[in-house]
């Protein structure tokens, strides 16, 4: 009788331990899923983006670029309002897409300048929006339409190396592959210029704007 309940002490020991040992592997399991689905959210393209803000990038100009002002708030000073804010340039280099969140622009014709993180080879660039179920109304139309990016010897080159142009039609993301670069330029300065949007004739707005590519530093590459 002593044997048999030792025994099957031992069997309900080992019972317990088994569903700790599960229990525990689940949660590792979970854990990478729910890592997994982080990494997922926060960048779907699996590429470095060279005009990141937090990496190094920088808005180096916007040229005559006009701000677009309407609905942002007066600021002011002393309970007297004396200008309006704006939504920087800068909000196309940062990561939050939150709707909203986006550097807009007068009318449908603007232009931004990024000082990269590297000298780059450039070989993709990606353009991001909000997807219509979050816009008001589900109207996108203040999205970039056309637009074209060019590579800059220098941030206030006057003319630049044309690396491609396209058409921004599948929201809310597009990663776009550079059509030129006859002299396999590296560029330190990229320039994206907006030439139309979906219809919106008030203003545009630019969520994000990336540069994917081969910095300089790079002995090798494979792709």
């Amino acid at each position: 009788a002593v044997v048999s309940t030792q025994s099957t002490g031992a069997a309900e020991e080992q019972k317990e331990d088994s569903g700790i040992v599960g229990s525990i592997d689940t949660e590792k399991i979970q854990s990478q899923i729910d890592k997994s689905l982080a990494l997922f959210a926060a960048d779907r393209v699996a590429m470095p983006d060279y005009a990141l803000e937090s990496s190094g990038a920088v808005v180096f100009t916007i040229g005559d670029t006009e701000p677009y002002t309407r609905d942002t708030p007066w600021m002011g000073l002393f309970g007297i309002s004396i200008w309006r804010s704006c939504k920087t340039p800068r909000l196309a280099i940062q990561e939050d897409n939150s709707p909203g969140n986006c550097w807009s622009f007068t009318g449908s014709k603007g232009a931004l300048t990024i000082q990269l993180s590297a000298q780059v080879f450039p070989e993709f660039f990606t353009i991001d929006h909000i997807p219509r179920e979050l816009a008001p109304n589900r109207n996108a139309s203040s999205a970039p339409y056309h637009f074209r990016v060019l590579g800059l010897d220098y941030g206030n080159a006057p003319k630049g190396h044309v690396l491609g142009n396209y058409e921004f039609n599948t929201l809310p993301i597009q990663t776009f592959p550079v059509q030129q670069n006859p002299y396999e330029k590296y560029f330190r300065f990229i320039k994206v210029e907006i030439l139309s949007n979906h219809g919106n004739r008030e203003y545009t707005c630019l969520y994000r704007f990336r540069v994917h590519g081969r910095p300089h530093d790079t002995e090798s590459y494979n792709g």
